[in-house]
């Protein structure tokens, strides 16, 4: 009988544990997702969350590993008919993610001479500036002239590590807010004179 493709069912963000125990049962599964790059973070979210594609050659075989295989629901059914899902269908669907990944990796590509953040990773370690030198896209990697404790060090860092610096023009409160009475006759004690004005012991 022919192999043909079935849409089957999982729980919420089981859908990668049902795929590897379904492979391991030696059954053929496709799970569309796409692969998103955070600060920080690379992650593969499902594209159809609580689904995944599975090769049968006949859908009552899944329906008897439902009890085996935790987060399997089964196969999804109208009217009690399982529908199949054409080869092309499929074949489509992952030139669609290929696409829609190539565009996601697009957003982040740092070009030789652009300054990004470097992020440490740790907690409260904060970050560190540098300059873009070259890009490995095979490696998921960058190589990056930055600043560190005075020295200007040339390292490797991973995509995920990095951020764009974009030039931000904030208004922030000036240290010292003027205190006047108007005509910039300064309040007594308050301010910047006042401030000024005060010895402070070394």
């Amino acid at each position: 009988m022919d192999m043909r493709w079935y849409v089957a069912c999982t729980k919420k963000r089981r859908e990668y544990k049902v795929e590897d125990l379904l492979k391991k049962e030696g059954f053929e599964c496709f799970l569309p997702s796409v692969l998103h790059f955070h600060v920080q973070n690379e992650k593969n979210s499902p594209l159809f969350p609580g689904y995944l594609f599975v090769k049968l050659n006949s859908p009552s075989l899944l329906s008897s590993l439902s009890y085996r295989i935790p987060g399997l629901f089964g196969i999804v059914t109208f009217n009690g008919i399982a529908p199949e899902v054409p080869e092309e269908e499929i074949e489509s669907l992952k030139k669609q993610i290929e696409e829609m990944e190539r565009a996601e990796k697009e957003k982040h590509l740092f070009q030789p001479g652009e300054q990004v953040r470097i992020f440490l990773g740790l907690k409260g370690a904060g970050e560190l500036r540098g300059v873009v030198l070259n890009t490995m896209p095979n490696q998921k990697r960058v190589k990056v002239l930055m600043d560190f404790l005075g020295r200007l060090v040339r390292t490797v860092v991973p995509y995920s590590d990095l951020q764009p610096v974009k030039e931000e023009f904030e208004k922030k409160e000036p240290i010292f807010k003027r205190r006047t009475r108007g005509k910039g006759r300064y309040l007594p004690g308050v301010g910047k004179r006042a401030f000024e004005n005060k010895r402070h012991p070394l």
